[in-house]
């Protein structure tokens, strides 16, 4: 599966089968109850690997392993529109987290483990959208160095996912 994010007070993941050989790919959401993880609801969202997905205006926004792209879908996880991210320096990986804060989409980019180094890829991405694209804004790294493999927030605490040498 990739990231996790509460949304609704439910827990949204984004599963897929790549790592299964993924002939032919297939990306689903599954909601669950955070008090008992029972699923609540599954939502299959097509092909590709669905890394993150998050809420914001009445829209679930998925991104995509290795892919410069949004997807942004209704409340029935009907594919509404995609949008470019203009990501053209992807060395090492693609967006991995994404997050929705004060009207700015948030990407985390995963990467490399260059560890023995001290080197590692990481960073997050900022975007306005002004409703029919996505203009670049800035670029920070995560507080940590391995922070590359999704990111959420919950209450006030920003959540990372962290896989420094795997």
């Amino acid at each position: 599966f990739g990231d996790i994010n509460a949304i609704n007070n439910r827990l949204y993941a984004t599963f897929y089968n790549t790592n299964d050989g993924g002939n032919p790919s297939v990306s689903r959401v599954v909601v669950f109850d955070p008090d008992t993880l029972d699923v609540v609801e599954e939502h299959e969202i097509g092909g590709n690997t669905a890394e993150s997905v998050t809420f914001n205006n009445g829209s679930y926004w998925v991104v995509y392993h290795d892919v410069d792209v949004v997807r942004q879908f209704d409340t029935n996880f009907t594919l509404l529109n995609e949008y470019s991210l203009n990501i053209t320096n992807m060395p090492h990986g693609g967006p991995q987290g994404s997050l929705w804060e004060n009207g700015m989409f948030y990407v985390n980019l995963h990467g490399h483990n260059d560890t023995e180094n001290g080197n590692p890829f990481v960073q997050v991405r900022e975007y306005s959208f002004d409703g029919s694209a996505f203009t670049f804004v800035s670029e920070f790294k995560p507080p940590t160095n391995g922070c590359g493999q999704g990111m959420g927030k919950y209450n006030n605490f920003y959540i990372w996912n962290d896989r420094v040498d795997n």
